[in-house]
C-alpha cells in the first residue's frame, strides 16, 4: 500500500509541478491608464517589491505606450494621456489593451472625478478589454470619498470594482492587491503577479483560505476515487505555489517524506480514516466518507504550516512540518488529539 501511495503522490506532484512551471513561463501585462497626476507610479511602487521607473510625462508628450519589463514575466505599461486615448492615439493603444491581463484605470480623488474625457476613455478601453479595476487614488486629499465612489459606480453601471486608495499613506492598497490577484487568478497567472507583491504573506493567506474552502466543498459528501485525487492534487498544488512564492526549493522526495507521515501525526482513532483520505498521496487509498470541515481544517493546517516554515526560514523536514502542522490543528480547535 505504501508503494502505491508513493506512486500516486509522484504522479500528482508531476502534474501540479507542470502547472506551476507553465504559469511561471507566462507574461503578465498590467496596463495603467490615467492622467499624469493620478499617481500611477506611486501606487505601483506601493504594491510591487521595488521602485519602478517613473511612468508618465507632461500632458501631450506621451504619445505611445511605454513598456517596463519588471522581470519574471511582469510587464508594466503606461498608455498615452487620456486626451490622446480618445483622439489620434486610440488606434495605437487599442490592440495593446486587448493583450493586457488587467487594466488599472486611475482617477484622481483630489480633482474632478470621472470627467467627460475620463468617461470616454474608459468606454474606449472597456470596448477592448473588460478586465478593468478603477483606482480612485489620493483619497487622503478628498473630503467625500463615499460620494465619489457612488458617483463612479452610477456612471459605470457598477460594472467594475472601484478601489479607493492613497499611494501616499498606503490606505487600502491591500484591497487593490486583492482585486489584481483576482484578475490574475482568472487568467491563471496569480503566481506570476504574487511573487512581485511586497506583502507575500497576505497573498499566501488568500491562497490558503481559497484552498481550504475548495477542500471543504469536496468533503461534504462521501469522496469517490476521482474526488479524492482532486483533493490531494489541490493540497500539493497549494504547497508548491507557496514554495515558489517564498522562493523555497522543494523536491518531490522531500515533499513526499513530509506529507505521508502527517496521517500518523493526527491519528485519533475516530479520525484515522478521514484524515487518510485527505493527506496527499495517502488520501487516494482509503474509502469512506469525510466531513467537509475536517477536509477544510486539515488543508488549512497544511497551508499555514508550510507558510510558517517558509517565512521563518526553518529547516524543512518531516519532523518540523509535523510539529507545526499539529499546532495549527490544535489552534483551529476542530480536530483534537
Amino acid at each position: 500500500m505504501i508503494m502505491v501511495a508513493k506512486n500516486i503522490f509522484s504522479r500528482l506532484f508531476d502534474q501540479e509541478s507542470a502547472k506551476v512551471e507553465k504559469q511561471l513561463q507566462q507574461k503578465l501585462i498590467i496596463t495603467m491608464v490615467g492622467d499624469v497626476n493620478a499617481g500611477k507610479s506611486s501606487t505601483i511602487n506601493r504594491i510591487l517589491n521595488r521602485e519602478v521607473a517613473e511612468v508618465g510625462a507632461s500632458p501631450g508628450k506621451t504619445t505611445s505606450i511605454s513598456e517596463y519589463d519588471y522581470g519574471d514575466g511582469v510587464v508594466l505599461a503606461d498608455t498615452p494621456g487620456l486626451n490622446d486615448v480618445v483622439t489620434s492615439n486610440s488606434a495605437v493603444t487599442q490592440a495593446f489593451y486587448q493583450s493586457s491581463d488587467m487594466i488599472l484605470f486611475f482617477l484622481n480623488a483630489a480633482g474632478t472625478v470621472f470627467s467627460e474625457v475620463e468617461d470616454k476613455a474608459l468606454k474606449i478601453v472597456a470596448a477592448e478589454n473588460p478586465n478593468i479595476i478603477i483606482v480612485l487614488n489620493k483619497i487622503d486629499a478628498s473630503d467625500d470619498v463615499p460620494t465619489q465612489i457612488a458617483f463612479i459606480k452610477e456612471k459605470t453601471n457598477n460594472s467594475y470594482p472601484v478601489i479607493p486608495v492613497s499611494s501616499r499613506t498606503g490606505e487600502n492598497i491591500n484591497q487593490l492587491e486583492t482585486e489584481m490577484l483576482n484578475l490574475a487568478t482568472a487568467n491563471k497567472k496569480d503566481l506570476v503577479l504574487a511573487k512581485k507583491f511586497k506583502s507575500r504573506s497576505s497573498v499566501a493567506n488568500k491562497w490558503i483560505v481559497a484552498a481550504s474552502a475548495s477542500a471543504g466543498g469536496v468533503g461534504v459528501t462521501p469522496i469517490p476515487f476521482a474526488d479524492s485525487l482532486a483533493l490531494s492534487a489541490l493540497q500539493i498544488s497549494l504547497v508548491l505555489k507557496l514554495a515558489n512564492l517564498y522562493e523555497y526549493s522543494i523536491t518531490k522526495k522531500n515533499l513526499q517524506e513530509m506529507m505521508l507521515p502527517l496521517i500518523t501525526t493526527t491519528v485519533g482513532r475516530t479520525l484515522a480514516g478521514s484524515i487518510a483520505k485527505i493527506v496527499p498521496g495517502v488520501g487516494t487509498l482509503v474509502g469512506g466518507a469525510i466531513n467537509g470541515g475536517v477536509a477544510a481544517s486539515i488543508t488549512a493546517a497544511i497551508g499555514y504550516s508550510f507558510k510558517t516554515i517558509f517565512e521563518k526560514e526553518w529547516k524543512l523536514d518531516a519532523s518540523t512540518i509535523q510539529s507545526v502542522f499539529y499546532d495549527f490543528l490544535k489552534k483551529e480547535k476542530k480536530i483534537k488529539k
